[in-house]
Parts: structure tokens; sequence; C-alpha cells
């Protein structure tokens, strides 16, 4: 049987995102009616907003909402989403999983940075500490994307920061991944751990290169962070005070992160440090420390860094036994072994007076060390061999 001519002309309509004509089709039909929601969820689907929003304002009502809000979040027709929210059937699941991934829309949400539809969906009921199939939140799609007035909003409203994904990275790894320093200064204020079951972002940064956040990392421990007792990363319930959300919503959709003393209260009761703490000897799935990795790749800056803050010299390389002055000499960076030496060196110099009583002490009796002491930590950093034998020499 044909269908009848406004309901074929609305079809039409949405095909061709056009909404003149969509007007007057729906001046003929029953906007209420199931005929009318597939034709809605065809225009969301194929992207034609103009007329989506159309359908929606003449009364039209979503049979299942959650697909509808994935393909407006996905197709740049976000500004759908809260008139799909306001449209949804009674009991309608907002948190429906996707088949890409197992996103909900949330997800996609972050994904996007948009915190206008980040707000509409977390007051839906939407749960901020939802899991995708590889075990990931909308706090790390928001983190990986750099979205940090996205993040601070999902902070807000509870998100977990501790949380570790499938393969053991919590989005602190994550925003060390990205190279976002501002990203984990929020996180570290929010009390995030430096480190997961998936390793160190101290270890993802210098792996990257990324001074600035090798910079915000060594800082930890001066951070002002949430005071636990807060409930800031507690089971997520949705249930934050509204004053405080709102504040991290508008601050998002106004494109400003909330920092300092006018952060929700509940995310930022300044407590100060000591914050959280930090391995500088961590090593990653190979058995590499920061300072090897960092002398291996010729990395001066880092290096010089990680050595200052108190990371060791010689920190084996699990399995193979090689140092940090192995691995620079490997390399060939002549500017890192000198650091190296350098460092151990002056790291000599502190120590008891007359330790041997072999020599006065140099430096004019400054220091309290003795020339032997120096030139044998040195001796013992270039003459350590790995587990085949050879030296930083060979």
């Amino acid at each position: 049987m044909p269908a009848p001519a406004p309901l074929h002309a609305l079809k039409l309509a949405a095909s061709k995102n056009a909404v003149a004509k969509a007007q007057a089709a729906l001046a003929k039909l029953d906007a209420g009616s199931e005929e009318v929601a597939d034709i809605l969820e065809l225009a969301v689907l194929r992207g034609s907003d103009a007329v989506a929003a159309v359908i929606l304002a003449a009364g039209a009502r979503p049979r299942a909402v959650a697909p509808l809000l994935t393909a407006a979040l996905r197709t740049d027709a976000a500004h759908l989403v809260p008139l799909l929210l306001s449209a949804r059937p009674d009991g309608a699941d907002v948190d429906a999983i996707g088949a890409t991934g197992g996103w909900t829309p949330l997800f996609w949400a972050a994904k996007r940075g948009d915190c206008g539809a980040i707000g509409a969906l977390l007051s839906a009921g939407a749960r901020v500490n939802a899991r995708e199939r590889m075990g990931g939140t909308p706090l790390m799609v928001a983190v990986q994307h750099s979205h940090l007035e996205a993040a601070e909003a999902l902070l807000a409203a509870g998100a977990d920061v501790e949380v570790s994904d499938s393969a053991g990275w919590s989005a602190m790894l994550w925003a060390a991944q990205a190279g976002d320093a501002a990203m984990i200064q929020r996180l570290l204020q929010a009390g995030a751990q430096t480190a997961s079951p998936g390793g160190s972002a101290l270890m993802v940064a210098v792996e990257n290169g990324r001074v600035d956040v090798v910079s915000t990392l060594l800082a930890a421990p001066n951070v002002e962070v949430a005071d636990p007792a807060s409930g800031a990363n507690a089971e997520n319930t949705n249930d934050v005070p509204a004053a405080e959300f709102e504040a991290a919503r508008k601050a998002c959709e106004d494109g400003k992160a909330v920092k300092g003393p006018s952060a929700p209260s509940s995310l930022h009761p300044t407590r100060l440090g000591p914050g959280v703490e930090i391995d500088l000897d961590a090593r990653d799935a190979q058995g590499w420390s920061a300072v090897a990795v960092a002398a291996g790749a010729g990395h001066t800056k880092l290096l010089s860094m990680l050595l200052a803050a108190g990371a060791s010299a010689n920190a084996r390389i699990a399995h193979s036994g090689r140092t940090p002055l192995m691995a620079a000499a490997q390399g060939g960076h002549a500017a890192a072994i000198d650091i190296l030496i350098r460092h151990t060196e002056e790291s000599a110099w502190v120590g008891e007076s007359g330790a041997n009583g072999e020599a006065a002490p140099v430096n004019g009796g400054k220091g309290g060390s003795t020339m032997p002491s120096v030139l044998g930590g040195v001796r013992a950093l270039v003459d350590a061999t790995d587990a085949q034998g050879v030296t930083a020499l060979m």
C-alpha cells in the first residue's frame, strides 16, 4: 500500500534536510505517531539535524533515545541532545551501549568536548563512570583529546580519577601520553596518582620527551589535592551539589576550566601537600627507568631534571643489568655521559669529612668528602658491568 502523501513528503524532507517541506508535511500528520518517530530516526541518522529539530518541536517522541543521541553527537548535531532528552519516553535508557566500542552517548560528548551535551546527559542520569568494552571511561576520553573543560565538568560530577582500563592505564597516564601538562595538573589537584597498574605517567612523559609534563609531575608532591573525605572520587551517583556542577558546566561552555579558589569545593577543598607521591625510579614494561630512557635518548634536559629531583643515576635496566651510562654510551650521547659523571662527582662530595683518612678534604675542606671517595664513585659508575660483563667503555 502506497505511503500517505504527507508521510511520504516528510520522509523526503528528512532525506534532504528540507525544513519548509517538513513543516508543511507535519501540519497534516500526528507528530506523536509511530510513523513520524521512524522518520525522526531517519533524519537524525542521516544528519538532517534541522528537520529532526522541527519534528521534535512538533511533539515527536523517539522510541530509543540512546542511538539517536549517539548519532547526533557523531554527526555534528549535538544541539539535538537536549531536544532528544526532553522528548524521550519515560524510563528511556540514556546509557544504552552503542555498537562502536561499547560507548554510551556520554563518551561521544566527552570526545567532542561538548560541555552542553555533557551537562544535559549527566542531568538526565547518564553514568559519569560508565565503562566501555576496553574499560575506559568518559573522563579518559576527554583526557585523550585534551578537552580540559570537559574533564572539569566530568570531575565535578564525580568522575573517578583512579580507575584503570584493560591495559592498566588511568586518566593520568593518558594525559601524559597526550603531553597535556595542564590536564595533569588538574588531575593531580583531584587527587590522581601518578602511576597505575599499566605503568608510570613519568615514564610515559619521558619516553615522549615532554619536558613540560615531566616538570609538572616532578612538582606533584607540592600540589594542593582534593581531600579524599570530600567524596570527589567515590562511587558515582551523579549526586553532587547543583551549584558546584553548574559552575563547572558553565565554565566548560565558556571554554574556561575552573581553577584555584573558584573550583568546586567538592573537587578542591585545598589541602596543601604533601600531595601525590611519585616514584622517580619506576620501571617500564622493559625494565627501563626514566633516567635510563632519558640517557639512552640523549635527552639532556630531562636527564638533568630527573637527577636533580633525586632519581638514581645508576638504576639498572631489569634483566640486562645495563646502567643509564651504558645506554648513553651505546647511543653515542656524549653530553648525557658527561651529565651522569658530573652528577656522580657532585653527589660524592656529600659525606663524612676525611672519610678514608687517606687524603685531605678537597675544595678547601668544604663539602666533607675526599678525593678518593669522589674518584671511587666515578670509577664504580664507569666500571659497572651488565649481565654479560660488559662495561660502558666496551
